[in-house]
């Protein structure tokens, strides 16, 4: 499988062109959101650092955490420097007796997999989902996020993501949160673009 197109490469007018053909709710929402723009965490081992630490935690604590964490560690090119490092000294920079225990456990994931994890961009969605899901403290939902806002991948659904289930449930007039099986049905016309449909809805929730 050759290289996946990126998020970053897909042109504003595109999107319009294709939801104002496809779904008029997404398109409307466009329009009045406008262009987004984001960087994505192009280094895997710290997108997945980055989600662990902001796991059941407010975006404020998150960042502030996260940024302690990196000037401890310095930076996130190599998971062995990440091993053995003392619950007690984790707790020192905000993070939890379980989070310590999860980034220990990704560490050595990263080092176990690392001929894997250096062809991601080869690999299919399920593939990825399916591997990084053996790691202890990621689930499904954390891999797809990794897969949309580090991979960039453009038609990936997160149907465990709350926010989501909200925005649809809103959008669509539905008398609840979205079920898997109803978001997998609206997002049929969001294809290929469906991870766009919700980055969109995301932004449209804080307005």
């Amino acid at each position: 499988m050759g290289k996946q197109k990126n998020l970053k490469s897909t042109d504003y007018e595109d999107l319009i062109d294709h939801f104002s053909k496809n779904d008029l709710k997404i398109f409307e929402i466009l329009e009045k959101v406008g262009p987004v723009e984001f960087d994505l965490i192009e280094n895997p081992f710290q997108a997945l650092v980055e989600s662990i630490l902001s796991q059941q935690v407010s975006t404020k604590s998150a960042d502030s955490t996260i940024q302690k964490v990196k000037d401890f560690r310095g930076g996130f090119d190599q998971p062995e420097e990440w091993i053995g490092i003392s619950t007690e000294k984790w707790r020192e920079y905000g993070v939890s007796r379980q989070k310590s225990s999860y980034l220990d456990s990704l560490a050595n994931f990263f080092i176990e997999n690392r001929k894997q994890l250096h062809n991601l961009d080869k690999m299919k969605d399920d593939e990825i989902v399916e591997l990084l899901v053996q790691v202890k403290g990621i689930g499904e939902w954390t891999a797809h996020m990794f897969l949309i806002f580090c991979l960039g991948r453009e038609n990936v659904l997160a149907p465990g993501d709350l926010g989501i289930r909200y925005m649809a449930q809103r959008v669509y007039e539905l008398n609840d949160l979205a079920t898997r099986e109803e978001l997998e049905e609206i997002s049929k016309p969001w294809h290929p673009y469906i991870s766009w449909a919700q980055i969109y809805l995301w932004r449209y929730s804080r307005i």
